[in-house]
């Protein structure tokens, strides 16, 4: 496993109304991070979307964290991170996919990057997206291989 590869959510700030979320995402090659606001829900449905998967080849699960103008408008419309799940070969080999974008003004940066995943990986940072949900500080972190 190559430490220097995952994705990790961090709540930075939050309020009765949103969270601010640190979101990073690194395959070994390539890297990318964001801090936007999302809603509170964001966080277990992220969670509920991940948990069991993969539960055969064919699974995919497509997530999103962040706010593109929807829930609060233009204003709190910093970045986004969406991750889509997937497996390759009959064997079930998870693998995700990770698009994070920032938004500062009228500049947008965008990252998209790929790793592989373990089951238990995926398993771990359900529970870990679950506490964060509940507690409204610390970081979860699901690591993952750069698949060379």
């Amino acid at each position: 496993m190559n430490a220097d590869c995952g994705l990790q959510v961090e709540v930075v700030w939050w309020d009765e109304d949103m969270l601010e979320l640190y979101v990073s995402a690194r395959n070994g090659i390539f890297a990318g991070a964001a801090m936007f606001f999302a809603g509170f829900e964001q966080l277990d449905d992220f969670a509920t979307a991940l948990s069991g998967f993969p539960n055969d080849f064919r699974d995919t699960r497509q997530v999103v964290l962040g706010d593109s103008g929807e829930l609060f408008g233009d204003a709190y419309n910093m970045g986004t991170c969406e991750a889509q799940f997937f497996c390759v070969g009959r064997l079930a080999q998870a693998w995700t996919e990770v698009k994070i974008k920032s938004k500062t003004g009228d500049q947008v940066q965008q990252a998209t990057l790929s790793f592989r995943v373990e089951a238990a990986a995926i398993d771990a940072f359900v529970a870990e997206l679950r506490q964060l949900n509940s507690e409204k500080t610390g970081s979860a972190c699901m690591r993952g291989f750069n698949g060379r």
